[in-house]
């Protein structure tokens, strides 16, 4: 159905990592054609999300391109702000 990745280390980018260098980064995420609209990129966020609540952590950050609107979407309407900082654009939230 599609999968994530949880960056630990924190975030990927070096401008994104010296403005977030608290957060954890949730990148890669890659849901099937066949299951696109069917909720499997919020389910994805939101098992990736608990992890990090889990392991204590209360930041999280995500970096989608400016050709991806689908993406832009999922993540503002999971609640996630722009930042502008970054490459592509970061997006932050805290749990």
């Amino acid at each position: 159905m599609g999968s994530c990745m949880v960056q630990w280390g924190g975030c990927v980018g070096r401008s994104a990592r010296a403005a977030f260098p608290g957060a954890v980064e949730i990148n890669h995420l890659q849901v099937r054609a066949e299951s696109l609209g069917q909720g499997v990129g919020t389910l994805l966020m939101q098992a990736a999300e608990a992890r990090v609540v889990g392991r204590g952590r209360n930041q999280v950050v995500v970096a989608v391109g400016d050709t991806n609107g689908d993406g832009e979407q999922l993540y503002v309407r999971l609640g996630y702000a722009r930042t502008g900082r970054g490459h592509p654009p970061h997006h932050r939230h805290r749990g």
